[in-house]
């Protein structure tokens, strides 16, 4: 991806190692897995706040090089942590587009892992999706949450 996103891509394919996906993303989408990676590498400090203008523009293409090569490193990175060092990670993850992810995932299986990493992020809290971002910030005005709540 890193690959075809810089603008000599024929050249820099040949020169760039491969980087896979780790194991247990093998399972998602090819949509769930870009909006995981950029959740984990758009965000290029601890605790950086995005506009919500900033969420929806489309990125250059060497800003989302830079995107990908993060959020690859920092989920590759996940699994090896102990949760004190998760909770340090926790701050460098763009927690909406996670979110988003668990509940609008074009899949299950990117729905669950999504809602697996939130679990991680949190401590292993019962729901993250009850619970909503943690860092700062208004709740989603969207209406699809009125109708989780409605009971039959």
């Amino acid at each position: 991806m890193k690959g075809r996103l810089e603008r000599n891509s024929a050249a820099v394919v040949a020169g760039v190692r491969t980087c896979a996906l780790p194991s247990w993303l093998n399972h998602i989408s090819p949509d769930g897995a870009s909006r995981l990676i950029h959740a984990f590498g758009v965000l290029s400090r601890p605790g950086e706040r995005m506009s919500s203008a900033r969420a929806v523009e489309v990125p250059s293409p060497d800003e989302m090089a830079v995107i990908v090569e993060r959020g690859l490193a920092r989920v590759g990175s996940m699994l090896g942590q102990l949760s004190e060092e998760i909770q340090t990670l926790r701050l460098l993850v763009y927690e909406p587009g996670l979110l988003r992810l668990a509940k609008q995932g074009v899949e299950a299986a990117d729905q669950e892992t999504a809602r697996q990493l939130l679990k991680m992020l949190d401590g292993g809290a019962s729901d993250p999706l009850r619970h909503g971002p943690r860092r700062g910030g208004r709740p989603a005005k969207g209406q699809l949450e009125l109708f989780d709540r409605v009971e039959g």
